[in-house]
């Protein structure tokens, strides 16, 4: 009589699974395959349907419809309700975010290529043979010379012979009524009876609107014959004046029976989509997915790990890849910013924060106390604002705060304190918790990050007692706003979805639905899907299997599938990196390997993992107590361990190894050698001392 968690009720599933996985002949398991094939999905109605087509008693027609049918349309349904538990949101919502989306507004925000810039040369003339008839089958008689005719349109005898038409079959033609010669250009062509009018009026000097109609009928033959074409084509195919043809071609571009393709070319609709599926299976054929570690070196680079570079510009590409990725701030500014600056400083987020460059707030409910930096032009399309109506344990105290930074603006803590306690009678510190509630929840953010190093970046794990670890100072240091005030406009459902799919592709150049998972994106993957593939078909990024062991479908920049194909034979170093740092594929975009030791490694905040030529050689648990071996790699421990005092900025206290205690473990001996020194708890790795010129930070430019 209680009702079960869906997520308890998968987990109960997925092990169930599990087991019966191992008994492929159970009678239980052999009666939900058949079940499966037999009920639901029907394989024997398929197999009598596909033999209908085959033998010719089903025929297929191709319709374009303005909406989708009920049959598409039930299919559709059905691919939402596949992936309902996604987020355990409802399947109506699923369907709504879908509908929200502006088809043309994204066209914009993908942006208009010319589509002759996206087509591969041998898509194009693999088409252009196909819609000449290279896949019909060969002419035997006179019937067969009529079809040709009639689909392709006037012919010299020359041509027709070289098509494989026999001479006789044209005098027979001719002989029967079925087909005449036409002077057309100065030469003889022949065509059937049928398009003798047409051919007539087409050709005729005197501009007319029967003669205009014709020339259109003959211009729509051609371009579902043709590939990309110009308007001199036709009109010297049929000898006939080049400003008729382009008024034809203009007429036919307002009615929609023609597409632009650039450069004054056009291209039929339906042409023009198979252009673009064919070029697309080619690109998709170039990259073969790439495996785990060619993807941590790709990632490295990508987020440009251990490249040496320094001052601001560096933070700020640094900051552009990590645009609204949640993630704790001390970790941040502990692990994931000086991996990429080799002379970060507290200071000079500080810096790029006075000047307005760059924003933070909550991640959320669900963040655990994570923030988000943005890009201020950026932050109001990427991130939502919390709302205060989903706030546990919101009250007067809340709704005051967020009434009076309303009315006044960006203000400071002392004025937020002096309006709250006019309004409602309590004490500064209630109104403390209240505003850091606020805080993690997205709905207020501060112009410094003083306060964020003073609650040391991470929400207190007991919300009942004292929630504000803050030092007054700390908490009133900078002007307090709503996260909504960050967006002059509110932006559409559309724009955001574009920012959070673009952002995405930035931070990890590869996107999956694992990646969705992780980071967890509003919507999820399918709430995205819509516009990646806007981004392909605008040819802006590609899809395909690029990716060893990522499921679903996988998007990419063309310019990270480029360094991607080159990490496979690149040759990586040594890189330590926070466990949750998304220049890590571990967890995300490959699954973690097995572990020597009982501890699995995870992307904890605070754990790190180590990696050599892109294969993880350790993991090392939040705090560092516990260090964890990968036992694929053991060739390159000594290597890690030589490479891991001058990677850290901070001492790592090692107690015990895959279980053991430090002391006594078989890598004792080989941490020892690579520097560490023994004390009471296990053996401490010291970081290497910073040159003088890293400690300084040059002028930015």
């Amino acid at each position: 009589g209680l009702r079960t968690p869906l997520w308890t009720m998968r987990q109960r599933a997925t092990q169930l699974l599990g087991v019966a996985m191992q008994f492929p002949s159970f009678p239980i398991v052999l009666e939900a395959y058949r079940e499966l094939l037999a009920d639901v999905f029907d394989l024997p109605a398929l197999r009598a349907l596909l033999a209908s087509i085959e033998d010719g008693r089903t025929a297929i027609t191709a319709i374009e419809t303005a909406g989708p049918s009920p049959f598409a349309q039930s299919l559709a349904f059905d691919y939402v309700a596949a992936y309902l538990y996604e987020g355990d949101a409802p399947p109506a919502e699923r369907r709504a975010q879908a509908l929200t989306l502006d088809r043309g507004l994204l066209r914009q925000l993908t942006g208009e290529v010319e589509l002759e810039t996206l087509l591969d040369p041998a898509a194009v003339a693999e088409v252009e043979r196909e819609l000449a008839g290279g896949r019909l089958p060969a002419m035997t008689g006179a019937d067969d010379l009529e079809d040709v005719l009639r689909r392709f349109g006037d012919a010299t005898e020359a041509e027709l012979v070289a098509r494989g038409a026999d001479p006789a079959w044209l005098a027979a033609l001719a002989a029967q009524g079925r087909a005449i010669a036409l002077p057309i250009a100065g030469e003889p062509r022949w065509v059937t009876i049928d398009d003798r009018a047409r051919y007539l009026a087409a050709i005729d000097p005197a501009a007319s609107a029967a003669s205009d109609a014709a020339l259109a009928s003959l211009l729509h033959r051609w371009a579902r014959t043709h590939g990309v074409f110009a308007a001199d084509a036709p009109a010297d195919r049929w000898g006939v004046a080049r400003d008729r043809v382009e008024r034809a071609i203009a007429a036919a571009l307002t009615s929609g029976a023609l597409a632009a393709a650039g450069h004054g070319r056009v291209v039929e609709p339906d042409v023009a989509r198979r252009l673009r599926r064919r070029t697309l299976d080619k690109l998709r054929a170039e990259v073969a997915p790439v495996p785990p570690a060619a993807v941590a070196r790709f990632l490295a680079r990508w987020h440009e790990v251990g490249a040496g570079r320094r001052g601001l510009p560096a933070l700020r590409d640094a900051i552009a890849r990590l645009d609204g990725c949640a993630m704790p701030f001390t970790e941040l500014e502990s692990r994931v910013l000086p991996a990429r600056v080799a002379d970060y400083a507290p200071r000079m987020l500080d810096e790029l924060g006075a000047r307005g460059e760059i924003v933070w707030m909550g991640a959320g409910a669900a963040g655990g106390g994570a923030v988000r930096i943005c890009g201020r032009r950026r932050a109001g399309a990427l991130v939502a604002a919390g709302s205060i109506d989903g706030l546990e344990g919101a009250g007067p105290v809340h709704a005051a705060i967020v009434a009076c930074l309303r009315r006044s603006g960006a203000q400071f803590l002392i004025a937020i304190e002096d309006a709250v306690t006019a309004s409602v009678l309590t004490d500064r510190g209630a109104i403390r918790t209240a505003l850091w509630d606020l805080v993690w929840a997205g709905v207020l953010t501060n112009d410094t990050f003083a306060p964020l190093r003073g609650t040391r970046g991470a929400k207190p794990a007991r919300p009942s007692r004292a929630r504000v670890r803050a030092t007054p100072i700390a908490t009133a240091g900078g002007r307090w706003s709503l996260v909504e005030a960050l967006a002059f406009t509110a932006p559409s459902p559309t724009e955001r979805a574009h920012a959070q799919a673009t952002a995405l592709l930035d931070r990890w150049g590869v996107v999956a639905r694992d990646v969705t998972e992780l980071e967890g994106t509003p919507g999820g993957f399918a709430g995205l899907v819509v516009v990646l593939d806007g981004l392909e078909e605008a040819g802006a990024v590609r899809r395909g299997d690029f990716v060893v062991g990522l499921s679903g479908r996988q998007y990419a920049w063309p310019g990270a599938l480029d360094r991607l194909r080159a990490a496979r034979d690149e040759e990586g170093g040594v890189v330590a990196l926070s466990a949750i740092d998304p220049a890590s594929p571990w967890g995300a975009l490959a699954p973690w390997p097995a572990t020597t030791g009982e501890n699995r490694a995870a992307r904890r905040p605070g754990a790190i993992v180590i990696t050599v030529g892109g294969d993880p050689v350790f993991w090392v648990e939040p705090r560092a107590r516990r260090l964890s071996t990968f036992a694929a790699t053991t060739a390159a421990h000594a290597t890690a361990l030589a490479a891991v005092p001058a990677l850290t900025r901070r001492a790592l206290t090692i107690e015990q190894i895959d279980g053991a205690p430090a002391h006594g473990a078989a890598l004792a001996a080989a941490i020892r050698a690579a520097g560490a020194r023994a004390d009471y708890r296990g053996l401490v790795l010291d970081p290497a001392p910073r040159a003088a010129s890293e400690r300084e930070s040059p002028a930015d430019p």
